[in-house]
């Protein structure tokens, strides 16, 4: 008897080990990932405030303010950002706020010289040119200068534009 338990035992243990594999074959499974370029874009806005009577008559001095352009990009993007000339647009290259039917011309530029207007890189305007980015996690903020002319004769009134800034990337 125990000789027979002996030979059940062992041929419930083989039974339990399933058939017998004949052999092996392998292959490799290729894992890739991209990364695409993708950029996000927000504003601070600029507010000037003008006295035609005083401070910005003639024989004062031109208005100043200043905003914002706020770009984050993917790691090693190199990307040019634009502002278009606003919806009304004087000419090629001068902005203007409005008010009813008045207007009060602006520019903006790209620092506190003046001399560089921030536009679409078209009729002797530039772009500003950001990267290679560091990092996909830091955002870069530049300040937009704004410059209203003075002398301008401009009645009583809030006045207003919309400038839309554009990251190509």
């Amino acid at each position: 008897m125990k000789t027979m338990n002996l030979i059940a035992m062992a041929l419930t243990s083989l039974s339990a080990l399933g058939t017998a594999q004949a052999g092996s074959s392998s292959a490799n499974l290729n894992v890739s990932a991209s990364v695409a370029a993708n950029c996000t874009i927000s504003t601070a806005p600029l507010a000037f405030s003008y006295d035609p009577v005083v401070a910005n008559a003639a024989s004062g001095a031109d208005a100043l303010a200043t905003g914002g352009v706020t770009v984050q990009c993917t790691k090693g993007d190199t990307v040019a950002v634009g502002l278009n000339f606003g919806l009304n647009v004087s000419g090629t290259t001068q902005r203007r706020v409005k008010s009813g039917t008045s207007y009060l011309s602006y520019n903006l530029f790209t620092d506190n010289t003046y001399a560089t207007i921030w536009a679409d890189g078209t009729n002797s305007t530039s772009q500003l040119n950001y990267g290679p980015f560091a990092s996909s996690t830091t955002a870069i903020t530049t300040t937009v200068f704004g410059k209203m002319p003075k002398g301008q004769d401009a009645p009583v009134g809030s006045y207003s534009d919309t400038v839309l800034a554009t990251v190509n990337f």
